[in-house]
C-alpha cells in the first residue's frame, strides 16, 4: 500500500511540478536572451537558476519517493541512476556491479533492493566518513530443496572504506536505518548481515526468489 501511494505520488510531482519548472525556465530562458533593460536579463537569469534548483530538489524526492526509471527501465537502471545521484551530491565515489539478470526479478523484491540499496548509501553518506562505496548485485544458482518449488538467490552487496557507519553491528545514531534493512531482507525469506573488513565495512543480503520458468 505504502509503495503504492508512493508510486502515485511520485508520478504526479513528476507530470505536473515537472511540466510547470520546465515552463518557468523555458519563459525565463526567453526573457533573458531578448530583454533590451539589464536588470530584467540579470532577474530573468536568477529565475531560471532558481528553478533548476527546485527541479533538483524535485529530483532527489522523486527517487526517495519512487524512481522513474524501476517501473520503465528496471531496476539496474534504477540503480545506476541512485548511484550517480548520490556520488554527485556526496561526493563518495559509487561504484556499481550489477548482474543484467536483476531486471528478472518480480516488482516485490525489485522494491525492496531499491530500498536496501538507497538506505545503505543514505547510511554511509551520513555517517560512514568513506571515500568510495561499492554495490554488487549477483543473482547466484539454484539451491533446490525437495520439498520447496526451485529458488535462485540475490546476493547484494554494500561494501564502503569508512569507518563511522557501523558500530557494534549498529548503524550510528537511532540504528533504525539497520532494523528496517533487516525486516526488508527477512520479509522475503532472506537475510543481512553486517561484516567488518581491513578498510571500512561490508553489508551482505541473501535474498531467495521463485526462479523463473524458462
Amino acid at each position: 500500500v505504502q509503495e503504492n501511494e508512493r508510486r502515485q505520488l511520485a508520478r504526479s510531482l513528476h507530470d505536473n511540478l515537472g511540466q510547470m519548472l520546465t515552463s518557468i525556465n523555458t519563459d525565463a530562458f526567453h526573457i533573458a536572451r531578448h530583454a533590451e533593460d539589464a536588470e530584467i536579463r540579470k532577474t530573468a537569469r536568477q529565475i531560471s537558476a532558481s528553478a533548476q534548483q527546485i527541479f533538483d530538489a524535485n529530483h532527489e524526492i522523486l527517487l526517495k519517493l519512487r524512481p522513474s526509471e524501476l517501473d520503465a527501465l528496471g531496476l539496474e537502471a534504477a540503480l545506476e541512476e541512485l548511484t550517480t545521484f548520490r556520488q554527485k551530491h556526496s561526493g563518495i565515489k559509487c561504484v556499481l556491479h550489477a548482474d543484467h539478470g536483476i531486471d528478472r526479478l518480480g516488482e516485490e523484491h525489485a522494491i525492496a533492493v531499491y530500498r536496501l540499496v538507497q538506505e545503505g548509501l543514505t547510511n554511509i553518506g551520513k555517517h560512514a566518513q568513506a571515500s568510495r562505496v561499492r554495490v554488487a548485485l549477483d543473482l547466484r544458482p539454484e539451491m533446490p530443496e525437495a520439498s520447496l518449488p526451485p529458488r535462485r538467490w540475490l546476493a547484494l552487496t554494500i561494501e564502503d572504506d569508512g569507518c563511522g557507519a557501523v558500530a557494534n553491528g549498529k548503524v550510528n545514531g537511532s540504528g533504525l536505518g539497520l532494523v528496517g534493512m533487516r525486516e526488508r531482507a527477512m520479509a522475503l525469506g532472506g537475510q543481512l548481515d553486517i561484516i567488518r573488513i581491513e578498510r571500512g565495512f561490508k553489508l551482505q543480503a541473501l535474498i531467495p526468489f521463485a526462479a523463473p520458468a524458462e
